[in-house]
């Protein structure tokens, strides 16, 4: 079977201009190759820019009975023809009937160090009120530096972690 495929003789491409050697078959495979790895390109750039939107910032959802979106405030590294900007504030919000917004779902702050974009503060709101635990972190190391508990908007509970002493200089 393979010596007939190989022995079949394939249309030849013939315009104004010439006749081309490379067979019909051939040249509509290689474009339809090439279309199959630029739409497979695309797709994997969009489904990889779509998670990397929800893991910073999120999509629309819901979150217990409540339909909330993202409410960003957004912050720059350094000056703007040399730094980049970055969601600082992320927080969940909703409208209720009068128009207002609740917050109502994960918060989520970021603080800069340097030239680079460290988280400072998470939590979680339901209705308004705080619910949970809210977790700050030191933005110069990286580390915990309180533990505040709530239940219902009442805190019940703060839990302080030592902060890092800078390195003494010699």
């Amino acid at each position: 079977m393979l010596k007939r495929l190989l022995s079949m003789q394939y249309p030849r491409f013939n315009s104004s201009l010439g006749a081309s050697e490379r067979p019909l078959h051939n040249v509509t495979m290689s474009c339809r190759g090439f279309l199959l790895a630029v739409g497979l390109a695309l797709a994997m750039l969009t489904v990889s820019m779509g998670a990397l939107y929800d893991h910073c910032i999120g999509f629309p959802r819901n979150i217990a009975g409540h339909w909330v979106h993202p409410r960003v405030k957004w912050y720059w590294t350094w000056y703007p023809p040399l730094g980049y900007p970055f969601p600082g504030i992320v927080q969940y919000v909703y409208l209720d009937e009068h128009g207002r917004e609740i917050k109502h779902g994960p918060l989520v702050e970021r603080g800069v160090r340097g030239n680079t974009v460290v988280l400072s503060r998470t939590g979680f709101y339901i209705e308004g009120q705080p619910d949970g635990v809210f977790t700050e972190y030191q933005t110069y190391w990286g580390t915990k530096v309180a533990e505040t508990r709530y239940v219902h908007g009442k805190q019940v509970d703060l839990k302080m972690y030592p902060v890092p002493s800078l390195p003494a200089r010699q």
